[in-house]
């Protein structure tokens, strides 16, 4: 059942969100952090099942960069 006013509530969430994520990135952090907010821009392909889940594509995607990024830091571990 669709409730009035609910797109402008939803928008309103959106802008919040938006907000949020954009004064995290620019704060220090005392941890490493890497943000993948972007990750998907590269590709052209259907990443998602719907609105927030990756299909097998996505997952794959997702996957190969998030080793790219930590490979660095397994290779140091196991040099040590």
């Amino acid at each position: 059942k669709r409730q009035h006013g609910s797109e402008n509530l939803m928008e309103k969430y959106r802008q919040n969100e938006h907000e949020f994520y954009e004064a995290f990135r620019r704060i220090k952090k005392p941890f490493q952090f890497i943000d993948l907010s972007n990750i998907f821009l590269e590709y052209n392909e259907t990443l998602y099942i719907d609105q927030c889940h990756y299909n097998d594509l996505g997952a794959e995607k997702l996957a190969e960069k998030v080793f790219e990024l930590i490979r660095p830091l397994l290779n140091k571990i196991r040099d040590r």
